[in-house]
């Protein structure tokens, strides 16, 4: 993730953060100390790395009033073009001022986005501040699961690059190339298109496809092996996150009928993510695919997730997820089939509409 894009203007950072304050003020919370970065970059355009005493960054937002940016001295001169006054500070002092500021704040509790905090850093920060923390997350990944047009229109753009680094890597798959190797190709080719890559692109080949989340190897492409390629890119300060399945020389029989019901089942999922419905809806719809097939035990993660600042954000779409679907929210909608040696997903980026949801990618998902 890159720790500074300021693609919008001033007013929509002002707005997000005084949507927040209000929502914090429904909470009874006398304000927020953001340390995440990917929510310090969504509400002021900013997000340098921190989160550890030595190097405490945070943006200190009270539920009415004016925020401030604690900063590292290292990146004072980087925040000089904010639109919130920032606090350089050296070393350990970022919890004592954090603790400083929050005396003028309204009473109550303060949130914390708790993902970013470790127990060390959470301890100290109680003690400087002398309230009690409390887990704030859900409010600002609330805010974060819609996206504006200009918001959807960035993903537009991020989902055009995406698509140009699949297909280059479609062209590239062959045998005896590696995982590594065309993982380390994707990486190339989105840096050369003014791209960041969030993560490492995951190369799994094989019956190495059949475990979703192994890293890439110096495992070669044989001939008639499915090669699972899941990545995303990150630009504009947004972030994509797709996959597809490509065949090394002609697939097998077997291959195919796996494809098609994957297939099926991602079409059905996108026919269910509508406004009002659930987001376990959206599972259900694929999941029905893929177990009236046969193959329900072989489907064993959740049919996707939101998009957004950061590639995985709320919603979760999975059996225990009841969020309700609004429109503007931007999903990556994933459904996959893992058996026999055998492994394929595919994975859009699709934003929900009133009359449907709409795919942002446009590359290729056959084998």
């Amino acid at each position: 993730m890159i720790d500074s894009t300021r693609v919008f203007g001033d007013e929509v950072y002002e707005d997000r953060r005084q949507r927040l304050q209000a929502r914090l003020r429904d909470k009874g919370l006398g304000g927020m100390i953001v340390m995440g970065k990917a929510n310090r970059l969504y509400l002021t355009g900013f997000g340098p790395d921190g989160g550890s005493l030595t190097r405490f960054v945070a943006l200190c937002l009270p539920a009415s009033g004016e925020p401030v940016y604690i900063v590292s001295d290292i990146d004072q001169e980087r925040a000089r073009g904010l639109d919130v006054d920032f606090i350089p500070v050296a070393y350990n002092e970022g919890v004592l001022v954090a603790g400083k500021l929050v005396q003028s704040w309204p009473g109550g509790e303060i949130g914390v986005d708790a993902v970013a905090l470790n127990v060390i850093v959470a301890d100290a920060l109680r003690g400087s501040v002398g309230r009690d923390l409390q887990p704030a997350d859900d409010i600002v990944m609330a805010l974060r699961a819609k996206k504006s047009e200009a918001e959807i229109e960035v993903l537009r753009e991020a989902s055009r690059h995406t698509d140009a680094v699949a297909e280059a890597a479609r062209a590239l798959v062959r045998e005896g190339l590696t995982e590594r190797g065309l993982s380390g190709a994707m990486v190339y080719e989105a840096m050369k298109r003014g791209c960041d890559m969030p993560q490492i692109p995951l190369v799994l080949t094989g019956a190495r496809a059949t475990m979703p989340h192994l890293m890439p190897s110096s495992e070669t492409m044989k001939s008639g092996d499915l090669v699972v390629i899941d990545f995303g890119v990150g630009f504009g300060g947004y972030e994509t996150d797709i996959c597809r399945t490509y065949a090394v020389g002609k697939p097998s029989s077997f291959a195919l009928e796996l494809h098609d019901i994957v297939s099926r089942a991602f079409h059905a999922a996108i026919a269910a993510a509508k406004p009002g419905a659930f987001a376990r809806d959206v599972h259900q719809a694929a999941y029905d695919v893929i177990a009236a097939a046969g193959y329900g035990e072989a489907f064993f993660h959740g049919v996707g997730h939101g998009v957004g600042v950061q590639s995985h954000e709320t919603p979760l779409l999975s059996f225990q997820q009841f969020t309700p679907l609004e429109e503007g929210m931007v999903l990556a909608i994933e459904p996959g089939i893992y058996t026999n040696g055998v492994g394929i997903r595919l994975e859009d980026n699709v934003v929900v509409r009133k009359t449907g949801a709409e795919s942002l990618n446009r590359a290729s998902m056959s084998l």
